[in-house]
């Protein structure tokens, strides 16, 4: 069994036909999700790149390996990983899933493999997929690729980004200076004044990578429009890889996975982007929840639609289940295929979240941070900031958008989860 891990950046399930969006904005993906999996409520371990790709490779919550600082990050990229995980003696046991499999025969790269080689990539390329999978037939491989479409600037090719524009409605002379402002700024990481506070206001911030914006209510369908753009150029990539597989007669016998590192806010509360852009990084579902489609006839059924609440540390012990691999004993996620093929299983539905609310571009003195804890009825969020630390409890039954909090009245609820989220955190 081959395997490709297709994870867009910043990819709203929200957004796409599989998971009930009206507008046609990924057909190909949709057809791949009546082929096989697709998974309604899959959680993301957090709201930004890094630490969200890791817990998708090692089955581990960010609390056990601690990658989510930019010195994190520094550590990781020069040697592999830090010191500083939870169990430091079950660390020096561990061994990276990928480097398992390349034990067993498989290659592993792909396009933007050279970002995670600590992770057991033995192709550190930034080669055109298609031509790596050609290279590597007759062979077991793990391929990835993280397409960049849905990341902002939400890069929809000409045509595109006007295609998803209601009858009505158009660009805003506000959403054209956002867009003019960004082709100056490095990945579009631009604050929100109202959002991020005088002390980001008032620091001395590198102009080619930070600027400020205020974004109006009615500039939503323009950036929404544009997104939805960015979605179908994603969706002609996927499909050109999947032709790809056809074209080398090795579809049916690779395993298809499409998720995503994070979510993404569209001015659901004022802001854009996640916590590596808008510098308001949040634990709300439009941050943290995922698509999560899997498609391989030879073992998985087809349009199987799963309501059960899932997490990213759960992709990589499905894949060894389906290998028929152990994984690594400190993993912390649970394989999916028991619930893919309906048996009965007593599945923990509960998922923890963590982020900097400012991702991996995070100032040295700005140390907010929010855990969370998540089951398919209650959400408790626990933030950490200067002016003081607050909780959050939201019924995500009742309140999906998760605007009211019961913090104050549901203290029985409350207490539970605050032991669970103390219990992670240690």
């Amino acid at each position: 069994m081959n395997i490709l891990l297709i994870m867009p950046d910043a990819l709203r399930p929200t957004n796409l036909g599989c998971c009930g969006y009206p507008k046609d904005t990924s057909p190909f993906m949709d057809k791949l999700a009546k082929e096989g999996v697709v998974f309604k409520n899959a959680i993301a371990q957090t709201a930004h790149t890094h630490p969200g790709v890791v817990s998708v490779y090692t089955g581990l919550y960010p609390t056990t390996h601690c990658q989510q600082t930019p010195d994190d990050y520094a550590e990781f990229a020069k040697t592999g990983w830090n010191n500083e995980w939870r169990n430091t003696e079950a660390r020096k046991k561990w061994k990276a899933p990928l480097n398992i499999l390349r034990e067993n025969g498989y290659t592993t790269g792909g396009k933007h493999s050279s970002d995670w080689w600590p992770l057991g990539y033995l192709i550190k390329t930034k080669e055109m997929l298609d031509k790596l999978i050609e290279d590597k037939i007759g062979r077991p491989f793990f391929m990835m690729c993280m397409p960049y479409y849905t990341h902002i600037a939400y890069n929809a090719v000409s045509d595109y980004d006007k295609l998803f524009l209601s009858e009505g409605d158009k660009l805003t002379d506000n959403f054209k200076k956002y867009m003019d402002m960004i082709k100056t700024t490095k990945h579009g990481y631009v604050l929100n004044p109202s959002i991020v506070g005088k002390k980001y206001q008032e620091a001395k911030v590198n102009k080619s990578i930070f600027q400020t914006f205020s974004f109006l209510p009615e500039d939503r369908p323009s950036i929404m429009a544009l997104y939805d753009g960015a979605v179908r150029n994603l969706d002609m990539e996927v499909e050109r890889y999947v032709k790809k597989l056809e074209e080398l007669g090795i579809l049916d016998d690779t395993l298809i996975i499409i998720t995503s590192d994070h979510g993404e806010e569209i001015l659901e509360r004022g802001s854009l982007g996640h916590a590596s852009c808008s510098m308001a990084g949040t634990l709300y579902d439009e941050d943290i929840r995922i698509p999560l489609i899997m498609r391989y006839p030879k073992a998985l059924p087809q349009g199987r639609v799963i309501e059960t609440q899932v997490s990213q540390v759960d992709i990589m012990p499905t894949i060894f289940d389906m290998l028929g691999y152990s994984m690594p004993e400190l993993t912390e996620g649970h394989s999916l295929l028991p619930l893919i093929k309906g048996k009965t299983i007593d599945f923990e539905e509960e998922t923890h979240c963590e982020t900097l609310v400012c991702g991996m571009q995070t100032l040295d003195w700005d140390k907010r941070m929010k855990w969370a804890v998540r089951t398919p009825h209650w959400k408790l969020i626990y933030s950490e900031e200067p002016e003081g630390n607050y909780y959050e409890l939201y019924n995500l039954k009742n309140d999906s958008a998760e605007k009211v909090n019961l913090i104050d009245k549901e203290t029985e609820i409350a207490n539970e989860l605050k032991k669970k989220l103390r219990k992670r955190r240690i």
